[in-house]
């Protein structure tokens, strides 16, 4: 139930996240909950099919079996008009009475660029042999995944992070709360992606996350992250963000100075001291 308000309030706030793949609560659950094989596959053909479809497809590449380079697979549900002659998706596969299914109604459609197949299926073997690793292991990989070329690896790495944070916030060691800022450095890092990052900084890190960020402060860019960062870091006052935020309001471009300006008038007014 945590998870899923959690998720819930990301997909309100931070649509942008979301959007470039399925729905949010499903994302996860497919990856945990399908053992069979996958597939990244290129529709050539598309016919009505019962409630559905059936699509004539390319494999570009397999997991967990050695498939066969073409065939045809139906999909039934509501997600059964998504894919588009084309396109390169990467679907969860089952085989009933010699027939190939889709389990694009459960997961929503997960499109691929046609450069990042190998990546896509690298990632669900990742998943897959993470389940079993100890919890020290496992958050390594999903902070490893926050930079993954699949959008979709992103996302779900976000969720998973978010979803364990109880567990993970207790290993949020200054080493790893490098590696979590390290993509905030780099500037061809996407900017919606940042803005996730610098989020997962107060839910993991608390204090000691707002403490990076107050450090990093000038390196952060654009200005709508460095705008998340000090709201992060009023939710962990210290005198290292009581002087970031004086220096915002003063010098900061106009947009981000009155919300420095906000902030620091609400924190000397609720926390006059501070470590």
């Amino acid at each position: 139930m945590r998870m899923q308000f959690l998720l819930l309030l990301v997909a309100i706030t931070c649509p942008s996240l979301l959007a470039a793949s399925s729905p949010p609560q499903n994302a996860v659950s497919l990856l945990d909950r399908h053992s069979g094989p996958w597939a990244v596959v290129e529709i050539q053909g598309k016919t009505a099919h019962r409630a559905g479809h059936r699509y004539e497809a390319r494999a570009a590449g397999w997991l967990g079996i050695d498939g066969p380079k073409t065939f045809n697979f139906v999909v039934h549900g509501p997600r059964h008009e998504d894919l588009t002659l084309g396109a390169f998706y990467l679907i969860a596969m089952n085989k009933r009475n010699g027939e190939w299914r889709a389990r694009v109604a459960l997961s929503g459609v997960i499109r691929v660029d046609r450069r990042l197949v190998r990546p896509a299926l690298a990632f669900v073997r990742t998943w897959r042999e993470n389940q079993n690793r100890p919890s020290s292991t496992r958050l390594d990989e999903w902070l490893g995944l926050l930079t993954h070329p699949f959008k979709y690896a992103r996302i779900t790495a976000w969720q998973r992070l978010v979803a364990g944070s109880d567990s993970f916030r207790k290993q949020m060691d200054p080493q790893r709360l490098t590696r979590l800022g390290a993509p905030l450095l780099e500037p061809e890092f996407d900017k919606s992606d940042r803005k996730q990052v610098v989020k997962l900084f107060g839910i993991l890190g608390r204090k000691l996350g707002a403490q990076w960020l107050a450090e990093h402060w000038h390196l952060l860019r654009p200005t709508s992250v460095q705008r998340s960062a000090a709201v992060v870091m009023a939710e962990y006052p210290s005198k290292e963000t009581i002087r970031v935020l004086r220096e915002c309001q003063k010098n900061a471009p106009v947009n981000l100075r009155g919300r420095c300006q906000r902030l620091l008038e609400r924190l000397l007014r609720t926390v006059p001291k501070v470590d």
